[in-house]
C-alpha cells in the first residue's frame, strides 16, 4: 500500500503538540491567536480566522458573500 502522507516530524513538532495538549487549550488558546496574528501580518491583512478546516473555509467564504444554504437545525 502507498501511504497517503510521510510527515516528516521531529523532536520540535512533537514538543510543540504535546504543550498544546498539555495546556487543555486546543482550540481558541494561545497558539492559535498567535497563528491568526503571523497569518494576518504574512497576508497584509488586520485579521485572520483560523478554522478546523477545508470546509470550513468554504462555507465561512460562500457566507460572507450571502451564498450559503441556510444552515438546517
Amino acid at each position: 500500500m502507498i501511504p497517503p502522507a510521510r510527515p516528516d516530524l521531529g523532536p520540535e513538532e512533537v514538543a510543540a503538540v504535546t504543550e498544546v495538549l498539555n495546556s487543555g487549550m486546543i482550540a481558541q488558546g494561545r497558539k492559535v491567536a498567535e497563528l491568526e496574528q503571523r497569518w494576518a501580518e504574512f497576508c497584509g491583512v488586520k485579521h485572520a480566522i483560523a478554522l478546523s478546516n477545508g470546509p470550513a473555509g468554504r462555507w465561512s467564504t460562500l457566507g460572507g458573500w450571502g451564498s450559503a444554504p441556510a444552515a438546517r437545525g
